[in-house]
């Protein structure tokens, strides 16, 4: 309900509205996660007998990532421990130290502030042997325990990557969270092979399974009587306008229905030349035989764009690459 409030104060059409009020309410829980971080990270550098070293990973809207890694080599002389020791250790530091250390902050940060009484309150939420942290809200956490819960298998979870996104067709969906489960759980050499299986899957699939997913409101609106369509259309709209002028002009608008704004569609990639003249064609549904643009569709690029683009951007946050790469030493070798 506070947060249902919070978006109504920010809304200038709201009745209540209070733009300073909104303002207000993101600054506090920005300096509330800070707080709770600065505290970590002093508490971390007194026990680990550091100065001024940064043991945060990650921290967003509501929480702290933090990187004990550190903690476990000190204590058990390595990080080569199982992820039952590991998660048991970091479980019990979690209760016993970690959330005291915030409460603490926390008890500080209101009377700093002046508040009648603390209402703030942090406790340990995800425990995690890998995690991969590709841009700000586009993470990948491989987690062993959740909120006291803990996973006989390790949960892999995505936030902010395309493997989550409806935009990104279904089976690639699918298999970016297998590729993902992969990154975290076994080597560079395995996701290569794993790429290079999946690519020989997705060349055999119909245009249907890979076309990407998206909506097309008002296409009208980006026609041109001239040249068909204005100069800067998104490319989606460029292959429905290509899409409604090809049935057309091959006299196939009377058993095949055109493309309508507020349609759900799908686009694929084609290779030049072919008979629309253009590197790309919108859908809806499925792509007409009647066309005949089949073999044109450049599986190589759409590949590229709906699966390796999106998976990349995780494996160079990790430094892997997509395919096996060979040096004069390899070679040799």
């Amino acid at each position: 309900m506070m947060n249902a409030l919070y978006g109504a104060t920010a809304n200038k059409y709201f009745i209540y509205y209070i733009g300073k009020m909104a303002e207000a309410i993101t600054t506090s829980g920005q300096m509330a996660v800070r707080y709770a971080e600065q505290a970590l990270n002093k508490y971390m550098n007194k026990i680990m007998g550091t100065k001024d070293v940064d043991y945060g990973a990650y921290i967003d809207t509501d929480s702290c990532y933090m990187n004990f890694e550190p903690l476990i080599i000190k204590v058990f002389g390595t990080s080569d421990i199982s992820k039952e020791q590991g998660e048991a250790f970091l479980d019990k530091v979690s209760k016993e130290k970690i959330e005291p250390v915030i409460d603490a902050a926390y008890e500080e940060m209101a009377k700093y502030m002046g508040a009648y009484e603390n209402k703030m309150v942090m406790k340990r939420e995800k425990i995690n042997d890998r995690a991969v942290f590709v841009a700000k809200k586009k993470y990948v956490l491989n987690t062993l325990n959740s909120e006291g819960v803990h996973y006989a298998t390790p949960k892999v979870s995505v936030t902010g990557l395309e493997s989550v996104r409806s935009s990104t067709p279904e089976i690639c969906r699918n298999k970016l969270k297998e590729a993902f489960s992969v990154i975290m759980t076994k080597t560079e050499e395995d996701i290569q092979e794993f790429i290079a299986d999946f690519k020989q899957e997705f060349m055999k699939l119909a245009p249907e399974d890979i076309g990407k997913n998206t909506g097309t409101d008002e296409i009208e609106k980006f026609m041109d009587s001239t040249s068909l369509y204005k100069k800067g259309t998104p490319i989606h709209y460029r292959g429905c306008i290509l899409y409604n002028d090809f049935i057309k002009r091959k006299g196939l608008d009377n058993k095949i229905e055109t493309i309508s704004s507020g349609d759900k569609v799908k686009f694929v990639y084609l290779k030049l030349p072919n008979p629309v003249r253009e590197n790309v064609i919108s859908f809806p549904t499925y792509l007409p035989k009647e066309m005949g643009l089949d073999n044109y569709i450049d599986y190589e690029l759409q590949f590229e764009k709906v699966f390796l683009k999106p998976l990349k951007n995780t494996l160079d946050a990790v430094g892997w690459s997509t395919e096996k790469t060979y040096t004069l030493d390899s070679f040799f070798g």
